[in-house]
């Protein structure tokens, strides 16, 4: 799964809360996981990036 794929998945979800963690289970299924973070953009609030972030940080 692409970067741009994931973020056409996730924009299906209404809350952040079911952003990030489809967010974090798709991970392993990306194919150019160095853009992950590029989906930050798609939170509302400030927390649920640094979440992903922090995500990326301890699994790439």
């Amino acid at each position: 799964m692409t970067i741009d794929q994931l973020l056409t998945l996730l924009n299906q979800f209404n809350t952040d809360d079911s952003k990030i963690e489809a967010a974090k289970f798709a991970f392993p299924y990306t194919t150019n996981y160095k853009s992950f973070l590029r989906i930050c953009d798609i939170f509302s609030r400030e927390e649920y990036k640094d979440a992903l972030e922090d995500f990326y940080k301890k699994n790439k």
